[in-house]
């Protein structure tokens, strides 16, 4: 079985802390993390973290974001980056709020809440992998146990597969 560490991180907006992300791939190079989780990157357009944070590529293998494009929303965003040096293959989206069909709904509100899920696959010495990066409201514990059951239920096609939250 292949081995790996990942660090999670609520990150409470990317634009206004660079130097923490430069600080964060230091310590993920230093301490042989290959998989970042970042939550609340607040990121309004895909490719920012790329652009700003990794431009020429030394430090990322993949970087998947899923990001609301929403302005009015301030508070959402996950990304999901794998870093370079690990033996990391077939890397794959497999759950994105963005794209599935069935969004969860927020219970009191009634709006569909993007940028707050994402989950990869990939490889690692032959052993495959799910990810998942979440985000949840904090609001209220209906408003987040209704979120999670929503996403775990779709997830439930991975149950037989390693599967990381």
């Amino acid at each position: 079985m292949g081995e790996f560490n990942i660090i999670t991180w609520n990150i409470n907006g990317c634009s206004t802390t660079k130097l923490k992300l430069h600080r964060m791939f230091k310590y993920a190079v230093g301490n042989k993390v290959a998989v970042i989780l970042l939550q609340e990157t607040r990121c309004s357009q895909k490719g920012w973290i790329k652009q700003n944070i990794d431009p020429l590529g030394m430090y990322c293998e993949c970087i998947i974001e899923s990001i609301n494009s929403d302005t009015q929303c301030a508070s959402s965003g996950v990304c999901i980056i794998i870093m370079k040096g690990y033996s990391i293959s077939n890397i794959s989206t497999v759950l994105d709020d963005n794209t599935i069909n069935d969004k969860w709904v927020h219970p009191s509100s009634a709006e569909k809440s993007l940028g707050r899920v994402l989950a990869v696959k990939f490889s690692v010495s032959d052993q495959d992998y799910i990810v998942g990066n979440f985000y949840a409201p904090s609001d209220s514990k209906k408003s987040r146990r209704s979120f999670y059951l929503h996403y775990l239920r779709a997830l439930s096609q991975f149950r037989d597969d390693n599967l990381i939250l």
